[in-house]
């Protein structure tokens, strides 16, 4: 039996898929927290994180809110941010349909 894609609408609508983003963007900010402390007398640059942070964009609801503009070429945000949005959202979709096929192979087995 030969499996189908999911759509991007269909993908946008999975709860799975939006539990994936929030656990995608909390492992990106767990890496960040964890940086080690510059060496004295230096500090780190302000970067997109710090940017995002500032004006309140790391949340899930950001990351979906603007990937679906992101998906049809109408995005109004900074490729920075973009880049930072797409990035986090096609890790959530990867594990999502490797998740998903991993399930509907498991029902295949069950089933004969």
């Amino acid at each position: 039996m030969k499996k189908e894609n999911k759509t991007a609408g269909e993908m946008w609508n999975d709860p799975n898929f939006k539990a994936r983003i929030k656990s995608e963007l909390d492992k990106l900010i767990k890496s960040r927290n964890t940086r080690p402390i510059p060496n004295r007398g230096l500090r780190y640059r302000r970067d997109w994180y710090d940017r995002m942070e500032a004006v309140g964009a790391l949340t899930p609801e950001y990351f979906l809110e603007n990937i679906k503009s992101i998906w049809v070429k109408r995005s109004s945000i900074s490729r920075e941010f973009r880049e930072v949005v797409e990035f986090v959202c096609w890790q959530a979709i990867q594990k999502t349909l490797i998740e998903s096929e991993k399930v509907e192979d498991e029902q295949e087995k069950t089933n004969g």
